[in-house]
């Protein structure tokens, strides 16, 4: 509030039209009308001191920003390389970062602090960052911003490499259209699979033995001992508790105890439970 008293005097003092005299006159008035009480002055600390709150994690980033910018040139030791040649595929890649890339490789990843780069791929907080209050390019932390924002999308999947046999996409992975309608019969009877070679009567048979077993699942809900009923006549699981007390025949571990387990007793624990398997697998 006080801050609008000093705005409203500097207004007073700059009119031409009053006199001296009667511009004190006004700047008493004001004075007097917007005198702070207590009360003001404790919400005035309340608000400098939220200002300083909001004030801290701008600094936090900036410190943020500066260890990425230290910890840089280890990072490019290790990834400018490989980045250099990843042949990444237009169809799935951002255009925005595809051409922050692209920009990176076809300069041998050899930027300058004062070359144009593109920046389009990072959002405000990072432009704001990236370059000095003089308009220079923070070299080192760009490269670092770039290859984080290349990590990210690698990840989740929306950039994928044609040259790695990891990050391409999923149709990269299955058999061309055209070399599956022509060798279709061939790969079927290969895989022994031509009994399912016709989808819909596949899915249907899948669907019935789906719709049977949820009802002799739902059938046996009342003599199953975990389950209880609710007032309303919900079912409702049994919490597990680690301490209740088991037969030998309720639980049976896949493997030992023991932290280091031998690559024999792997296969012969599993082998023996293959064995016993109701559908005959591994028999």
């Amino acid at each position: 509030m006080h801050i609008d008293v000093l705005t409203q005097i500097e207004q007073t003092v700059e009119r031409t039209d009053w006199i001296s005299d009667r511009k004190v006159e006004h700047i008493r008035l004001l004075l007097g009308k917007k005198r702070l009480n207590p009360e003001q002055l404790t919400a005035d600390k309340d608000r400098l001191t939220e200002l300083k709150t909001i004030n801290q994690p701008i600094q936090e980033r900036a410190d943020y920003y500066l260890a990425l910018e230290k910890a840089s040139l280890r990072l490019q030791v290790r990834v400018s390389a490989i980045a250099q040649v990843l042949v990444f595929d237009d169809h799935t890649a951002q255009p925005q970062l595809l051409a922050a890339l692209r920009h990176f490789q076809d300069r041998k990843g050899e930027l300058t602090a004062g070359s144009a780069v593109p920046v389009d791929f990072l959002d405000m907080v990072d432009r704001q960052h990236v370059f000095t209050e003089t308009g220079k390019l923070r070299l080192s932390l760009y490269k670092v911003l770039l290859f984080r924002a290349m990590r990210d999308v690698l990840r989740d999947g929306t950039l994928t490499v044609l040259s790695s046999y990891d990050y391409r996409s999923v149709d990269e992975y299955q058999i061309p259209r055209s070399q599956w309608q022509a060798y279709r019969d061939n790969y079927l009877q290969r895989a022994h699979l031509t009994h399912r070679s016709q989808p819909a009567p596949t899915l249907v048979a899948l669907g019935e033995q789906l719709n049977q077993q949820f009802k002799r699942t739902n059938d046996q809900l009342i003599t199953n001992p975990q389950v209880f009923f609710d007032s309303h006549g919900g079912w409702h699981l049994h919490r597990y508790r680690a301490d209740e007390e088991t037969s030998d025949g309720d639980v049976r571990l896949l493997y030992p105890m023991g932290r280091v387990i031998s690559l024999r007793d792997v296969l012969t624990q599993t082998v023996g439970r293959c064995r016993r398997c109701p559908d005959g697998l591994f028999s």
